[in-house]
């Protein structure tokens, strides 16, 4: 035990100061200026263009509701965990780049360890925890993203703490419907951290429809889904809904101005500069992550092609 517990320190010491090395080298993201004006209750909608303002009128609005409604203007109401809890980490540390990323660097720490927990838990052998702990601190895309102001580090980290307890409901046969309610409760947090978490969840549904017989997971399965769903419904109803519908109407806009720049031949398909990066900032990204996200991008782009 003490040679797993000494092996993932070092892990952490060594995924922290990979993390923490040059966090502050770009000036603040394209998109984490979304997030700094969410967490601060600001966004376009507040004030005709040209309108003269106090920086009273910005303090207006530098409170948890202002923040909210920020984020339902901004990111139609996705991220909402993750903005509140950046409003009051910027209430303490302030909002220069090096604090608000901070932020994101203890979220993918947290990822770390809990990748070490859930890999020891399913196979038993800390060895393979420490293995699974190393590739997490050492994974290009959980480096940059422990580095970048958005909500993903978190939703990475409540999911996989979801992925946990709904580990131990397939195992346990004893106390279910007490721990049922505990996995909906952090699977609401999940879908509040980003609506993609559904993306895990519908996946923990699955299994459990097919390899678990419904006797045994009805007991926790349905509390668990109807408290996920009492969360994310209370969201909704509070404004998430005006939000999604907002983002809606973008990504269809988005969609359609994508597809008419489409230029697809029968043998290639115009890829985008190599410069081009969505924080635009210097893109870091290796050549073998470029051409993945390009390979990713070709039946993505061949399905806008068809509508």
């Amino acid at each position: 035990m003490r040679l797993p517990v000494a092996t993932l320190a070092l892990v952490l010491l060594f995924g922290g100061l990979l993390r923490f090395h040059a966090i502050d080298r770009f000036g603040t993201g394209f998109d984490e200026l979304f997030s700094v004006l969410e967490a601060n209750g600001l966004h376009p909608g507040l004030a005709a263009e040209q309108e003269p303002f106090m920086l009273a009128d910005l303090r207006e609005h530098d409170n948890f509701q202002g923040a909210a409604n920020a984020c339902i203007a901004t990111d139609g109401g996705n991220g909402i965990m993750y903005i509140l809890a950046l409003h009051a980490w910027t209430d303490v540390f302030g909002n220069s780049n090096m604090a608000i990323r901070l932020f994101s660097f203890c979220c993918g720490i947290m990822v770390v360890v809990l990748v070490f927990r859930l890999a020891r838990e399913l196979s038993g052998d800390g060895v393979q925890a420490c293995l699974a702990a190393g590739l997490a601190a050492l994974a290009p895309i959980l480096v940059d993203y422990s580095q970048e102001s958005r909500s993903y580090m978190l939703a990475t980290a409540i999911t996989l703490q979801a992925t946990r307890q709904f580990i131990k409901l397939v195992r346990s046969e004893h106390g279910s419907r007490k721990q049922g309610p505990l996995y909906g409760f952090i699977s609401g947090l999940a879908l509040l951290c980003h609506y993609h978490a559904a993306y895990i969840l519908a996946g923990h549904a699955l299994f459990a429809l097919f390899r678990i017989p419904f006797k045994r997971h009805a007991l926790w399965s349905l509390p668990a889904a109807s408290v996920a769903i009492a969360i994310l419904g209370c969201w909704l109803v509070a404004g998430g809904w005006l939000g999604m519908m907002s983002m809606a109407r973008h990504h269809a806009r988005y969609a359609a101005g994508i597809t008419s720049r489409i230029r697809i031949t029968k043998c290639s398909i115009a890829p985008l500069p190599q410069s081009t990066c969505c924080r635009m900032r210097p893109c870091s990204c290796s050549g073998w992550a470029a051409a993945a996200s390009r390979l990713w991008g070709l039946p993505f782009a061949l399905w806008l092609r068809s509508y």
